[in-house]
């Protein structure tokens, strides 16, 4: 009989012993945008000391709380202490049960609230989930990044598409600045035939007064040319201011770690501006293409005219003398 008292002791002290160590271990908890390591080692009387780490997604990062724990248990329930890192954080206090391998905590405190379940597992467990979450993260960054790129591009594809319908300045706005350009030649070698038919021998102010005419039409035909170059120069300028989210377009088209990386609907939304793309942009630069082309025509005219007016100017000053 004492030797059975003897044994069933002995045994309940081993099973004692079994559940006082139970605790001590590696916790890991997960959800869809959450990851939390609970890591406890478990000393006489239920003694528990250890340390948390959580990753939260919080909007488009991941928020960390590191954090030292002490508390006790029985066995059953389990009250700890969860003291963060951070300067001036609080304390938080967790308390629930334990059942087996899992253990069920409550609490907070400072506006922050934690409903735990969690089961035995490894480090390991808690870094792979870690690394699922900073995969959610970046390909929401990239999502919203891409979105906030195609809300620009997706304009401008709109707005090219409908410059192409009616391109401005039109063709026919160019025609008036060449007529002004030799009519105010001829207007200058019509002037110059008049000075030069006064005879040299008759002292007539007729001719000074041409003279300066002729002198004045010239800075005019310059006054013109400035103000075509200054359309010019706007022109070239909200084109490059075009082509630059079409740039960022194209580069994404092409791009298929940037695609595999973002929201379904979103990459429907990239493949239906790609799909779109090469059209709009060929009948846009074809338009572009004609302006340009027209502006560089004028410039030429310009020189042409302008050359004509310094020789008809100097003819001018030699007649008014």
């Amino acid at each position: 009989m004492a030797l059975r008292i003897w044994i069933f002791a002995a045994l309940l002290g081993i099973s004692c012993s079994a559940n006082a160590a139970s605790l001590s271990g590696t916790y890991v908890g997960t959800g869809a945008d959450i990851a939390g390591m609970l890591q406890l080692v478990e000393a006489n009387g239920g003694q528990l000391s250890g340390r948390y780490e959580q990753l939260k997604i919080i909007g488009n990062r991941l928020e960390q709380l590191n954090a030292s724990v002490t508390g006790t248990s029985d066995g059953r329930t389990i009250v700890l202490q969860v003291r963060p890192t951070e300067v001036l954080a609080g304390t938080y206090v967790l308390s629930g049960t334990v059942s087996g391998s899992a253990v069920q905590l409550n609490g907070g405190g400072y506006g922050q609230t934690f409903h735990l379940n969690l089961t035995k597992g490894s480090e390991e467990d808690f870094k792979s989930q870690v690394a699922s979450l900073s995969t959610s993260v970046n390909r929401a960054v990239t999502t919203a990044n891409m979105e906030a790129e195609l809300a620009k591009s997706g304009k401008t594809l709109e707005a090219m598409s409908n410059f192409s319908k009616n391109p401005k300045p039109e063709l026919s706005a160019f025609v008036p600045y060449e007529q002004s350009y030799r009519s105010m030649t001829q207007q200058m070698q019509t002037a110059l035939g008049k000075q030069q038919s006064i005879p040299s021998f008759i002292q007539s102010p007729q001719r000074g007064q041409i003279g300066v005419a002729i002198n004045q039409a010239s800075i005019q035909t310059d006054e013109i040319h400035d103000v075509v170059k200054s359309k010019e120069k706007e022109f070239q300028k909200s084109t490059i201011a075009a082509f630059q989210p079409i740039k960022t377009l194209a580069a994404r088209c092409k791009d298929t770690s940037v695609q595999a990386n973002i929201a379904p609907p979103t990459l429907e939304k990239l493949k239906s501006q790609c799909d779109r793309f090469e059209t709009i942009i060929a009948r846009f630069a074809e338009e572009i293409r004609k302006i340009s082309d027209s502006y560089e025509k004028i410039e030429t005219i310009w020189k042409q005219e302008r050359q004509k007016q310094d020789a008809i100017v100097r003819s001018a000053d030699v007649a008014a003398r």
